[in-house]
């Protein structure tokens, strides 16, 4: 045994796997491989099945002797790794194994408990089926049978068997992740807008005038400036309608407490006019109204505090029902409780509410709205900013544009998901990632987005992960890209079925669809050195030297494929072939 570790150590020393001299050379028939040679791909776990048939011709093994067939791995001319070998003895070999051991109790013969007994003149048929571990790093290699025989009492001779080509071509996968620019169709459409505010202020009891020295009452006012301020001052601003009503507490009668909650609207209104020296064209424009309380606000109060007497007030509420609360009002302030009602469950503030709508003049040009657009983005519609990303010149330029319309329009998916692809596209990966990453959109095309800017940095899994429940095309082709990149060929030949690019092509060889890899190719315009290189394997598995030798010549103008190619399996069977060699540059 130690004799043929010998070989195989003087076999990784010398880098040559020729026929030595010996018993092997004396053989009837010479060993043969189906199929001859497999081509295996290793997953994403580094793993591969070895798979394969080894026929054993009649009297290549004698009965004095044990053959080993050791697969081994080849990267190059170096030996990187063994595999569980194939054991065959004779019958007189085996007896002296039983009675070496009979002899000495701790020999210990470590192949004898699969060695394979044979018959000098028949045949052997043996399936080799073994998962096999590669290294991580491996691009291409190769596995042949060191064949090796002991005990025939003459010699030992070797002998070496090619049985797989071990290859990675995902290696030449060229993550290039598909994104896609919402091109929205624009519209243009008035730009009405509504808005809506309330003032919480404080009035003397049954009075309607707002003082400015009660309570918040300044401060509530100048909200109320600061808000309306632009649709009295902006010039591109038109004043549509506004409705401003008051409110008064729950004391006093109905009729009495809308008379008042009216007087307080008017007030505010008159403040207004005031304030802005509104024109009378416009005026007429602010209508008023009233929203008495009534008892329903002060009985939730005394319910959230807890108050025992809200089931009293409650019942009063519903045994004198009405359009108005005047009759319950009436017994309401008999209660013994009325002074503490009075004084913790009646609101001191009261309400004015304003709502309003407003135009805002549109730009119909496209000067008019590049001009705009650095005066006053604020007065922009979506439909404007689209417009002016695609009029922008650059990337800087519409990067800036989306930028800016994010700051009015914050959800807008189309600025979201362009913005994105514009960070990809210039190496801003982080600012894609944080400005999708915090969206919380659902829209399918955002997603996909997203996902490119984790392939983009590397992020596999969670690229996939958003992948996989993401229903559109372009994430389809993504996932395929990630499925092959982590050698879940299968998988990935599915997902990019409809495809028709080179990567497609590659996934497709990965699968032995050999035939749907040429026709991709065929009708691909792709004529990069990569695209060649593929061509070039597919010329291979087809046998057409031809064509192998033609694509060839396109793909070794990248240094890299032309040091590839030279240990690349699909053209072992042209390494000796001279145009090969030149080709190559060997």
């Amino acid at each position: 045994m130690k004799k043929r570790y010998h070989i195989l150590a003087a076999m990784a020393v010398s880098f040559t796997l020729a026929l030595m001299s010996g018993c092997s050379s004396q053989n009837k028939g010479v060993l043969t491989v189906t199929p001859s040679p497999s081509v295996i791909i290793p997953d994403e776990t580094n793993k591969a099945q070895l798979d394969t048939y080894i026929n054993v011709p009649a009297d290549y093994v004698n009965s004095r002797s044990r053959l080993y067939i050791t697969p081994t791995l080849l990267v190059g001319d170096s030996m990187v790794a063994e595999y569980h070998p194939i054991v065959l003895e004779g019958k007189i070999f085996r007896k002296k194994e039983i009675r070496r051991q009979d002899l000495n109790p701790k020999y210990h013969d470590p192949y004898g408990p699969y060695a394979i007994p044979v018959d000098d003149h028949q045949s052997k048929y043996l399936h080799y089926l073994k998962t096999v571990d590669l290294p991580q790093w491996i691009e291409n290699g190769r596995i042949i049978g060191v064949v090796s025989k002991d005990g025939c009492g003459i010699c030992s001779g070797m002998d070496t068997i090619d049985i797989a080509l071990v290859t990675v071509p995902t290696t030449l996968l060229k993550m290039d992740v598909k994104s896609e620019f919402i091109v929205p169709e624009i519209v243009k459409s008035e730009k009405v807008h509504k808005g809506k505010g309330e003032a919480r202020l404080q009035f003397e009891v049954d009075k309607a005038d707002i003082s400015m020295s009660l309570a918040d009452n300044a401060r509530e006012m100048k909200t109320m400036h600061d808000t309306l301020q632009p649709l009295f001052t902006d010039t591109l601003v038109t004043l549509n309608s506004m409705h401003i009503e008051g409110s008064a507490s729950a004391d006093a009668s109905y009729k009495h407490n809308m008379k008042l909650a009216t007087e307080r609207a008017n007030a505010a209104k008159d403040w207004l006019i005031r304030e802005f020296k509104v024109p009378r064209s416009t005026q007429r424009l602010i209508t008023i109204g009233a929203t008495p309380e009534g008892w329903e606000p002060v009985v939730q109060a005394m319910i959230a505090a807890g108050d025992p007497d809200s089931a009293r007030v409650r019942r009063l509420m519903l045994r004198y029902p009405g359009p108005t609360d005047d009759a319950a009002e009436k017994y309401i302030k008999e209660l013994d409780c009325w002074e503490h009602i009075k004084e913790n469950y009646l609101a001191k503030d009261r309400k004015v509410t304003y709502e309003y709508t407003w135009t805002v003049r549109s730009f119909n040009t496209d000067a008019e709205i590049e001009e705009m657009y650095h005066r006053r983005p604020d007065a922009f519609s979506d439909q404007e900013f689209y417009r002016m990303a695609q009029i922008a010149q650059g990337d800087s330029a519409v990067i800036d544009v989306y930028e800016t319309m994010l700051r009015y329009y914050p959800y807008d998916e189309v600025a979201l998901n362009n913005l994105a692809i514009l960070y990809l596209r210039n190496d801003r990966n982080r600012d894609a990632l944080r400005l999708l990453d915090s969206s919380y959109s659902t829209n399918p095309q955002l997603a996909n987005t997203l996902a490119a800017g984790f392939i983009e940095a590397g992020r596999l899994d969670s690229a996939e992960k958003i992948l996989e429940s993401c229903n559109d095309p372009k994430a389809r082709y993504n996932l395929g890209l990630i499925k092959a990149h982590k050698r879940n060929l299968k998988e990935a030949n599915e997902l990019l079925a409809d495809a028709k690019d080179a990567n497609a092509a590659l996934v497709a060889l990965c699968v032995n669809d050999t035939n749907r890899a040429s026709d991709i190719m065929y009708l691909c315009d792709d004529m990069s050195p990569r695209a060649e290189y593929i061509r070039a394997m597919i010329s291979a598995r087809t046998a057409d030297r031809i064509g192998v030798m033609s694509h060839l010549a396109g793909a070794v103008s990248d240094p890299e494929l032309r040091e590839r190619a030279a240990s690349e399996p699909d053209f072992a069977a042209f390494k000796e072939d001279p145009q090969f060699k030149e080709l190559i540059g060997k």
